[in-house]
């Protein structure tokens, strides 16, 4: 079972016209290099550092495409390009490796 806080990271190059207001954007010094590379906004500092550990910056550095919404037991994650039908196994590969990963 998974239970995440309210979150929402994307690449820093895609950032939303439309910002949550409410929400609060984090960095903390575990990783620069992951917050050179996205935003991260929630209401639940500690919650989100919890989950974003070195292990799933490390993941997710690797895959700087990605956008990934959180809340509860649901998550959205969407890439930013087209999936070609070869692609879509491993890209639900990675899916079920950042559940794991926040898992944890």
């Amino acid at each position: 079972e998974i239970c995440l806080p309210f979150f929402s990271m994307q690449p820093k190059a895609l950032k939303k016209d439309i910002n949550n207001s409410d929400a609060t954007h984090f960095s903390w010094e575990t990783d620069t290099v992951f917050f050179e590379k996205f935003t991260l906004e929630g209401f639940d500092k500690s919650g989100i550092k919890e989950i974003f550990t070195n292990t799933a910056q490390k993941l997710l550095l690797e895959h700087d495409r990605l956008c990934i919404e959180g809340v509860g037991n649901k998550m959205i994650i969407c890439v930013n390009s087209n999936i070609q039908i070869d692609q879509l196994k491993s890209f639900v590969r990675l899916c079920n490796e950042i559940i794991e990963v926040f898992k944890k």
